[in-house]
């Protein structure tokens, strides 16, 4: 999966993730040999839905952490369990499961983009 994505990422194609979905872009590269992550906008399951969720002592790491350990610009919703979804050139990303409809929109729109 990673290669799969660190290919379509390099061939100009859409990286996208949906909530916890957001870890497997954790250890991708660039063409350069940097995390993907580093330097960009992205956002995943935040730590406060962690807490509301009841999951933050059962889940190997904390996603929003770990992205900004990576170098991402991580945001969020200010409100937890909304949709929330970022894009940044071609990687896509939404908040939490709720944040579905706007990925594929904003997936939508890049595609349109290159029509």
């Amino acid at each position: 999966m990673q290669r799969t994505a660190q290919a379509v990422c390099a061939g100009g194609g859409i990286v996208s993730s949906v909530c916890h979905g957001a870890g497997a872009l954790i250890n991708l590269q660039d063409a350069d040999g940097n995390p993907l992550v580093r330097n960009r906008t992205v956002t995943g399951f935040a730590t406060v839905e962690e807490r509301l969720a009841g999951v933050k002592g059962r889940v190997p790491f904390l996603l929003e952490d770990e992205l900004r350990s990576k170098g991402a610009k991580y945001v969020r919703s200010t409100i937890p369990m909304t949709p929330h979804a970022v894009r940044d050139g071609r990687l896509i990303t939404g908040q939490n499961p709720v944040s579905t409809k706007a990925v594929s929109d904003r997936i939508l729109g890049a595609l349109a983009e290159t029509e």
